[in-house]
């Protein structure tokens, strides 16, 4: 949940990153739910497969041939992302007006945030530990 929208966040096949709105634009089914192959994520529910990096509609396995619903006009919500210093940063732009539905992506206006560096020799480190009954982990630099 990034200020209150549920995403779907992962890293596709070649490791890159990609933010797509937790719900399908069917039936609103979260898409976390369902399979992903490492390009596309289908819905759990009725099977349609989305591009994780545009949100556009690939594929609805029940139309038949005499249907001509424009599948490259639907699109899950996608959000542009990057990774910087070891965190993926996601663009929310401004909502879009009620009812609108969703559109392509929104262009990124500038990179995402450079977390400081002290020096060249700057590393960033992440220690996890393990603690009973809950899952703790701690994020620091040295």
């Amino acid at each position: 949940m990034l200020l209150e929208i549920p995403l779907v966040v992962g890293r596709d096949r070649a490791g890159r990153p990609f933010a797509l709105r937790d719900a399908c634009p069917h039936r609103g089914m979260p898409l976390h739910c369902g399979r992903f192959d490492g390009e596309e994520l289908e819905c759990s529910y009725h099977g349609w497969k989305f591009d994780v990096h545009d949100g556009q509609c690939q594929l609805i396995p029940s139309l038949t041939s005499d249907q001509k619903l424009r599948v490259d006009r639907i699109y899950a919500g996608s959000y542009p992302c990057e990774e910087q210093d070891g965190f993926i940063w996601v663009y929310v732009p401004e909502p879009a007006p009620p009812g609108a539905g969703v559109a392509k992506p929104a262009n990124t206006p500038d990179a995402a945030p450079q977390v400081d560096k002290f020096s060249e020799k700057y590393k960033l480190a992440y220690l996890t530990a393990n603690m009973p009954g809950e899952r703790w982990t701690t994020a620091s630099s040295g």
